[in-house]
């Protein structure tokens, strides 16, 4: 499993949560993000530090 499949897997089970749970008082944990830009920034470190 990639990092992306993980990521993605973990977003659609986020997603289900929050339907499931709607109306119910729940932690930040169970609230929908974007990772993207996270991981846009650690892929641009990986390829700096590749060149190196």
């Amino acid at each position: 499993m990639t990092i992306d499949q993980f990521i993605d897997r973990y977003e659609q089970q986020l997603k289900f949560s929050a339907q499931v749970l709607q109306g119910q008082a729940v932690t930040e944990a169970f609230h929908v993000q974007s990772y993207s830009e996270d991981i846009r920034m650690i892929c641009s470190n990986l390829a700096v530090k590749k060149k190196d």
